[in-house]
C-alpha cells in the first residue's frame, strides 16, 4: 500500500486544477504545502527542516497575493494582473508578489519531482549523488555560493533509497516503487509544465540569487 503522504499530495496537485484547466491558487499553495510533508520522508531533520520552510514561506506568499486580490483565482490571472499593474521589474524586486511566490513554490515542488525521478532512472546512483545532481540541475543556479556550499553538503548525506521507499510503504528497492512514483510524478509535474509555460510567457523565471 502506498505511503498516506503520496496518496494525500496527490490528490492536493489533482485538485489545483480547476474546470477550466487552470491552476487555482489557493489549492496550489495547499498542494505545494504538502510536498513540505514529504521531506521529512527523503531527507534528514535539519535539512528536511529549512527545506519545509522554504515551501511554506513560498505558499504563504501565494496565499497573501491572492488574499490581497480574491478576483484572481488562478495563478494565470494573479501573475497577468501583478505584471500588468506592477511591471515586471517591481515583481521581480518586490519578493512578496504572487508571482515570486509562484516561481520558488515550482522550484520546490520541482527540487522533490526531480530527486525522486532520479531515484527510479538511475539505480546505480546513490541517494545522495542524485541529491546533488537535482540540486545541480534546479536549485544551485539560484543560490549564492554560500548557500550552495552548505546545502550540498547536506544533501550529500541522504537517506537511502531503500530507506525512502520503506518510509513510502512501497518495498525497499527500485523495481517495487517504480510505477507508483512515476504515478505520483506525472501528476506533479504536469502542474509543473503549466506553471513553467505562465513563467515563461511573462518573462518571470528570475534568475535572481538567495
Amino acid at each position: 500500500m502506498s505511503d498516506q503522504k503520496l496518496d494525500t499530495t496527490e490528490a492536493a496537485f489533482r485538485a489545483c486544477i480547476n474546470d477550466q484547466s487552470e491552476i487555482d491558487c489557493m489549492k496550489f499553495a495547499a498542494a505545494a504545502r504538502s510536498v513540505g510533508e514529504l521531506y521529512d520522508d527523503i531527507f534528514y531533520g535539519v535539512v528536511a527542516g529549512q527545506l519545509k520552510k522554504d515551501i511554506d514561506s513560498s505558499a504563504t506568499t501565494v496565499e497573501k497575493a491572492f488574499l490581497a486580490r480574491p478576483d484572481k483565482e488562478t495563478l494565470a490571472a494573479l501573475m497577468a494582473f501583478e505584471m500588468e499593474t506592477l511591471g515586471r521589474d517591481k515583481v521581480r524586486a518586490d519578493k512578496k508578489t504572487g508571482t515570486i511566490g509562484i516561481l520558488w513554490a515550482k522550484r520546490a515542488v520541482q527540487f522533490v519531482s526531480t530527486y525522486l525521478g532520479l531515484l527510479i532512472d538511475k539505480p546505480e546512483q546513490t541517494s545522495g549523488a542524485c541529491a546533488s545532481e537535482t540540486y545541480e540541475k534546479v536549485l544551485k543556479p539560484y543560490h549564492s555560493w554560500m548557500v550552495s556550499g552548505v546545502v550540498s553538503m547536506a544533501l550529500s548525506m541522504a537517506p537511502s533509497r531503500e530507506q525512502i521507499f520503506e518510509k513510502f510503504g512501497l518495498g525497499p528497492d527500485a523495481a517495487g516503487a517504480e510505477g507508483r512514483v512515476k504515478g505520483f510524478l506525472a501528476v506533479l509535474n504536469s502542474v509543473i509544465s503549466q506553471i513553467e509555460k505562465l513563467l515563461e510567457q511573462h518573462d518571470a523565471n528570475f534568475p535572481d540569487t538567495v
